[in-house]
């Protein structure tokens, strides 16, 4: 939910205005450097320190951050991708949603989507 969450602050009036030219996109590509370092990660192509550099280099993000997210990746395995998958099962619902009711408020939908509890994808 989190990370569906942040989608829908980059989506709208919340934070739009308090992003730099660019940054939208770099959210997104640092997303997927995510993923990819989890994956190496797990199937031991890369170390953390390794995972690290490619965080930095091509995520986007500072050398601090990127051994932290690269560290976190290996101590959680699939935790990046779980979030993605999650964010990917939202939109897709959401979709569904509107495709069934219409041109509806997205609060709405967020009411409906919640309204039986936490959401666990089993």
């Amino acid at each position: 939910m989190g990370l569906y969450g942040e989608e829908m602050l980059m989506r709208t009036a919340c934070i739009q205005s308090t992003l730099r030219p660019g940054q939208y996109s770099g959210y997104r590509v640092t997303g997927a450097a995510r993923i990819g370092v989890d994956v190496n990660l797990q199937h031991w192509q890369v170390d953390v320190r390794a995972g690290g550099k490619l965080l930095h280099g091509s995520g986007g993000l500072d050398r601090e951050a990127a051994t932290g997210e690269a560290a976190g990746a290996a101590a959680s395995p699939t935790q990046k991708i779980t979030y993605m998958v999650g964010k990917w099962q939202i939109m897709r619902l959401l979709g569904k949603y509107r495709d069934k009711q219409g041109p509806t408020s997205l609060g709405q939908f967020h009411d409906d989507l919640i309204k039986n509890g936490s959401l666990r994808f089993r």
